[in-house]
């Protein structure tokens, strides 16, 4: 096939490549908002089929699609069609998960692709092929195993913070919490409320993903010129070396582990922020790995680094406009929707029918000393879906009293699961007082689409 038609093919598939990956993960991400509206019996992603469709495609995107496209496609030519696949999540997840389409959209989606096409441009650096004997003395100096430590311990502190951060919002730690005093200065940094450190959350385990992604790209590259080198050269004695096989499996359990880490990222936050965020994040552990790996800090010029700088700030700041177009609410009735940014059912939540809403709301008088609130990304003028959570349970989140947001009941066909049971409810005044929640938008919608699906 003649070079020009090399070209059109890997584009041609390095754009459907790209499509595939962005609706594979934002079909692992409606998968996941599913299973949080049931009341009970949640399955593990692989036991749901959306889930293992949406994972099946991003698998093939990314063996397949990257295969074809590194080698049909020169790098100046690749870099582009990279951040094609930042626009294409930015349109499945308006479309797949009814995300708001918003000015803040697209802005956010110009700022991402630009700064990504300067990041993957400009960071793009030829490496040579070296043997077994080259990769062990490079993975040996002193700069990269510190590059490796310092990398590696980052991710732990982050893993070490996320875990700290659960037990303290865990029960049996409030009540220990409660008999005992802790430090003044180290409270700040564990002081963060449930519904901003599910968002916060998200984003770390981003990090992580993208940090991992790129240490596995680099042990893929020295896997791959060990068997090229093997292969052509008939070196059978490398395959027989038992090092080269602690590289292969640890690109293996690398690979694995970030596939976990994203997945992770995508219960908790929207595709059109988790994405971007790990594309930054693995473009630059992947330059830098290859600078420090390769030893090539002195290749690169000044004015490369300063379109990197420049296009990790570009897609930093699209990140932030994605994220903050999920607040474009009504100030009056959602100035809680920043702070209450993921909210959502938890195991401990039930659904209340509306009778049993307008029970709830006798029972808390005017509804003055209600805890409830409208989580991010409910569209102005929809009513949203209230969940309620069991007696007994004592919400940490405190409000203002001028950020509450009055009980907006809608219809909603899952009461008959609990409607006999009002009287019980009600029967008692002396009930500790309820916390109430309200739906995301993204939730909402597939609650509505799941409500319009014929009975089986």
């Amino acid at each position: 096939m003649p070079a020009s038609g090399t070209i059109i093919l890997g584009c041609i598939i390095g754009v459907i490549s790209s499509a595939t990956q962005s609706i594979g993960l934002t079909l692992q991400r409606k998968s996941h908002l599913l299973e949080e509206i049931k009341l009970d019996n949640h399955r593990p992603p692989y036991k749901r089929p959306l889930w293992r469709v949406g994972f099946l495609l991003f698998l093939i995107a990314n063996l397949l699609g990257s295969s074809i496209q590194i080698t049909t496609l020169p790098l100046i030519i690749l870099s582009p069609l990279q951040a094609i696949g930042l626009v294409f999540n930015s349109i499945c997840s308006s479309i797949i998960l009814h995300e708001a389409f918003t000015q803040l959209s697209i802005i956010g989606t110009i700022l991402v692709g630009f700064g990504a096409l300067f990041i993957a441009a400009f960071g793009s650096i030829a490496e040579p092929n070296h043997s077994l004997k080259e990769l062990l003395d490079l993975m040996q100096r002193k700069q990269f195993v510190s590059w490796i430590i310092i990398s590696n311990t980052i991710v732990v502190l982050i893993l070490i913070w996320i875990n700290v951060i659960k037990l303290i919002h865990s029960k049996k730690f409030q009540i220990l919490h409660e008999r005992s005093s802790s430090s003044n200065i180290i409270r700040p940094m564990f002081d963060v409320s449930i519904d901003k450190f599910r968002f916060v959350k998200g984003l770390l385990y981003g990090v992580i993903s993208g940090t991992l992604s790129a240490h596995s790209l680099l042990l893929a590259k020295s896997a791959v010129e060990i068997i090229i080198n093997s292969i052509v050269k008939k070196n059978y004695n490398n395959l027989q070396n038992f090092k080269s096989w602690i590289i292969i499996s640890s690109f293996f359990i690398l690979a694995i582990t970030q596939l976990i880490f994203l997945n992770k990222g995508l219960k908790n936050i929207s595709t059109s922020i988790l994405y971007p965020l790990v594309f930054c994040i693995y473009n630059i552990t992947n330059i830098i790995n290859g600078l420090v790996f390769y030893n090539q800090l002195k290749v690169l010029t000044k004015f490369q680094s300063f379109m990197i700088i420049l296009g990790t700030f570009l897609v930093l700041l699209g990140v932030f406009a994605l994220s903050w177009r999920l607040e474009e609410l009504d100030p009056k009735d959602h100035s809680t929707a920043f702070l209450k940014r993921g909210s959502v059912s938890t195991e401990r939540s039930g659904l209340l029918s509306p009778n049993m809403i307008q029970t709830n709301h006798q029972i808390d008088g005017s509804g003055g000393d209600s805890d409830q609130y409208v989580s991010f990304g409910s569209p102005k003028g929809e009513s949203p879906i209230v969940i309620d959570e069991e007696p007994g349970y004592i919400s940490t989140d405190e409000f203002e009293p001028n950020t509450r947001s009055p009980i907006i009941t809608s219809p909603f066909k899952y009461g008959s699961l609990m409607d006999n049971n009002q009287s019980g409810i009600a029967g008692s005044t002396n009930q500790k007082r309820r916390s109430r929640r309200v739906l995301s938008y993204e939730q909402n919608e597939l609650l509505n689409q799941l409500k319009k699906m014929p009975d089986v």
